[in-house]
């Protein structure tokens, strides 16, 4: 069986805007389900992994969310 297709940016929408719904929308996330790891997170948003990896390193630079590695794992908290 196929796998539905990535959700893709919407037309005429520029990419800085798609990626901060992407950010918006992560940050809520880890918000309701903190400690999740990225494929978690991609997994309940519906994202591919390689798209949540710049709205987290955008995330963590604003301080609005915290990464904490444990056996080689690393898991996302809210500030």
């Amino acid at each position: 069986m196929a796998r539905p297709a990535a959700a893709a940016k919407p037309e005429g929408q520029p990419a800085v805007a798609y990626g901060s719904e992407i950010a918006d929308a992560l940050l809520a996330h880890v918000e309701i389900e903190p400690g999740q790891g990225i494929e978690e997170l991609a997994l309940a948003m519906g994202t591919p992994a390689t798209e949540l990896e710049e709205p987290i390193k955008k995330l963590l630079a604003e301080n609005k969310i915290t990464e904490e590695q444990d056996q080689g794992q690393t898991s996302y908290y809210p500030t």
